[in-house]
């Protein structure tokens, strides 16, 4: 029993942690506007992929010239592969920050927007609403989850220390 009650009180500040953490880092980080992004582009010299969660895969580019590699998640796996798996060249473009706000995803840059041979995969500002939304509307969500979460762990555990012990 008092093992089981050692891991509520720790589950219940490991949650109380992750829903501060998804309340502040919203209003802490500031996302880039277009104007502060610059454009990459080039012949694309090489892809791969880094799995990321739940089966998804962010797409690592390196494209020629381009002094780094850079991520997406504007296509998935297997966009990626129908698009660049052939013999011809493959031109795309994207948008990036100068210096980086995130840290590096298997040593590549977060990118925004994606052209491949001229054809729009998604726009920058796509890009840039969708990180919008996910700072601004999805952790804060999941930041008042996480305290729901707790409050429902302090009611249990509130509820087991009240009933008799056997």
């Amino acid at each position: 029993m008092a093992w089981s009650r050692g891991k509520t009180q720790f589950h219940r500040v490991v949650y109380t942690l992750a829903g501060l953490a998804c309340l502040i880092v919203p209003m802490a980080h500031r996302l880039p506007t277009a104007a502060e992004l610059v454009e990459v582009a080039g012949r694309l010299r090489s892809y791969g992929f880094h799995y990321e969660r739940y089966g998804q895969y962010d797409v690592l580019l390196t494209i020629e010239g381009a002094p780094k590699r850079y991520w997406t998640n504007a296509i998935s796996r297997s966009e990626a592969e129908a698009l660049f798996r052939r013999p011809e060249p493959v031109n795309v473009r994207l948008f990036t920050e100068v210096h980086t706000r995130y840290g590096l995803t298997a040593g590549a840059q977060k990118s925004y927007g994606l052209w491949v041979d001229g054809r729009e995969i998604r726009s920058l500002q796509a890009a840039l609403d969708r990180d919008v939304v996910f700072v601004h509307y999805v952790m804060p969500l999941l930041g008042s989850a996480f305290f729901l979460v707790t409050l429902g762990l302090g009611r249990r555990l509130a509820r087991t220390e009240a009933s008799p012990s056997s």
